[in-house]
């Protein structure tokens, strides 16, 4: 899981060191209405009230908030993250998912991670949450945000991962896997016996 140690105002009370779970260590669950806030065509048009970051707890403003896009034609919805927390995420998440795939429990916990297919963009299901009923299945593409843009450069950036495999270099990492789980399998077959 992803954990880090940071300085978060709590509700009014001095700052104090807490570690923090990212939302891929909490149970699955799919994005209602209720957890999407829509924007519409244009990011740097947003308006919003009494919304903090779901990572540092500071309030988001029309400074650092960060809008995103679920594919090329959805409407841009507010992140629960500010800039700082996105970027940080962007920058972990993969080294993130390399330790917890190198440290599975079981050959159970190994096909969930599978299943969720490896990722290639930023993914969190609360402070991103991608529309259950989207129109296309390229819109509800494994949860991952497609495009990102930052009131603090008030532009678009990337939402692929720091360091993530592409091209030939992700098609042996996932035949890997796959590798590893048939593997698992049977360790975990000859244990029964």
């Amino acid at each position: 899981c992803i954990r880090d140690r940071y300085q978060r105002r709590v509700h009014g009370r001095k700052a104090q060191e807490t570690e923090v779970t990212m939302a891929e260590d909490l149970p699955e669950k799919e994005a209602t209405t209720a957890d999407l806030f829509l924007i519409g065509d244009d990011p740097a048009t947003a308006k919003f009230d009494g919304k903090e970051c779901m990572c540092c707890m500071d309030d988001l403003t029309l400074e650092n908030y960060v809008a995103y896009k679920t594919s090329e034609s959805s409407p841009w919805y507010l992140g629960y993250f500010c800039s700082s927390c996105m970027h940080r995420v962007l920058d972990m998440q993969w080294d993130d998912y390399l330790k917890k795939v190198g440290k599975p429990d079981c050959a159970a916990a190994y096909r969930r991670v599978l299943k969720a297919g490896i990722p290639l963009n930023l993914r969190d299901s609360l402070a991103f949450p991608v529309p259950a009923s989207g129109n296309t299945q390229s819109e509800r593409r494994d949860g991952e945000v497609h495009l990102l843009w930052e009131a603090t450069t008030k532009g678009t950036c990337s939402a692929k991962l720091k360091g993530v495999y592409e091209g030939e270099e992700r098609q042996k990492y996932h035949q890997s896997m796959i590798e590893g789980l048939a593997l698992m399998e049977e360790v975990e077959a000859q244990e029964k016996q």
